[in-house]
């Protein structure tokens, strides 16, 4: 038996090890970590998790971070994770309730977007107009939540920074999208827990292939980056690959620009009335237990 065949038979028997010790029905984990109950079945036979599943799982069985560190390493030590979109969308028809769990549990969220308006930004028809053009099925729904989880962005205990492009305030995905968008940046820009940025197009200091989200958990854990291709989401969580976007992050955001500058830059784009805060520097990533909030 090769080592990768032997670690994936001892992370089936644990995870079925943990589920049946918590007590808890393949059903019910299928609930608890926002999968279907087939995606269960064939875990605990011979499909290969995900990262975010094997965490989901944990945490679902409460398991303790000895056991938590154990099953990580029999996971496999994936340094960056990925999965098809057939395989994400599994048994859903939108994907906002994983990002919705995710940005929970963070204390800290840093956001690149190139392209287009974050998702926790948008407004309900620019949401609308994003979601026709790609795969979900049921976009009301996959609106409705993305409307849902901008409201952690009101949550004091947490902190939200937005780094944006001046090419994504130029495109809309729709006729109407950008009516109120760059308004609805603005507002929000206000709110103690968010820090906006815009990165105009003549003061790129690198070359921003692809969007990025550097996730901060507030259980103390190592931050992980997260991103969508092509083929399907990624997760990346090996310390190097995740200090090499914390570098990246760090130069895009000293070239962006706040304050008046960013308010020129919507007012262009946008016809944006009212006043984003001014500029904030990001906030430190300390360990969570430093945080008095």
């Amino acid at each position: 038996m090769s080592d990768r065949i032997e670690f994936s038979e001892q992370l089936r028997r644990e995870l079925l090890r943990l589920r049946d010790r918590a007590g808890i029905s393949q059903r019910n984990l299928a609930k608890a970590i926002g999968t279907s109950f087939g995606v269960i079945q064939r875990i605990e036979r011979n499909q290969k998790p995900t990262i975010g599943q094997v965490e989901a799982w944990l945490t679902a069985c409460n398991v303790d971070n000895i056991t938590r560190q154990r099953v990580r390493l029999r996971r496999g030590g994936a340094r960056a994770e990925g999965q098809p979109w057939a395989e994400a969308f599994e048994g859903r028809s939108h994907l906002q309730d994983v990002e919705k769990r995710r940005e929970l549990d963070a204390r800290l969220v840093r956001n690149f977007q190139p392209t287009i308006i974050p998702g926790l930004l948008q407004t309900a028809e620019y949401a609308r107009s994003v979601f026709a053009l790609g795969r979900t099925v049921d976009i009301p729904a996959a609106v409705n939540v993305r409307l849902e989880r901008q409201r952690a962005l009101h949550y004091p205990e947490r902190m939200f920074e937005f780094l944006i492009t001046e090419s994504a305030l130029r495109w809309a995905p729709g006729p109407r999208a950008m009516v109120g968008q760059a308004e609805r940046i603005a507002s929000l820009a206000t709110l103690e827990s968010v820090a906006v940025a815009v990165l105009p197009m003549d003061a790129l200091p690198l070359l921003p292939w692809h969007h990025f989200i550097l996730n901060y958990p507030a259980d103390g854990n190592s931050p992980f980056v997260t991103t969508e291709l092509f083929h399907g989401p990624q997760r990346i969580t090996d310390p190097e690959a995740v200090a090499v976007y914390v570098e990246v992050w760090d130069r895009l955001w000293a070239a962006g620009v706040t304050g008046d500058d960013a308010r020129e830059l919507l007012a262009r784009h946008g016809g944006a009335t009212r006043h984003p805060r001014e500029a904030r520097t990001p906030r430190e990533a300390r360990p969570a237990e430093n945080e008095e909030e």
